[in-house]
């Protein structure tokens, strides 16, 4: 193996690494760009609530469970 063949081997190696940084830079920005507009649409989606709303009057939480103590043996539908 020459110089020659090294310093071909090393450029395209560079080239290569290059290539394979900016996807993954390029993928790094489009999952930024989608996670901020997940939280927008989360946030628009929730209301918003000054006091007790009717989910906790009812005895409900955010999945519509009810906050009564399950039974080991129990399975709920």
């Amino acid at each position: 193996m020459t110089t020659t063949d090294i310093g071909i081997l090393l450029i395209v190696l560079c080239v290569l690494l290059w290539a394979i940084m900016a996807a993954l830079h390029r993928h790094t920005v489009q999952l930024k760009a989608v996670q901020a507009q997940l939280d927008e649409l989360l946030d628009t989606s929730r209301p918003k609530r000054s006091h007790a709303g009717e989910a906790d009057v009812l005895g409900r939480n955010d999945h519509a469970e009810s906050r009564g103590a399950q039974v080991p043996g129990e399975k709920r539908a």
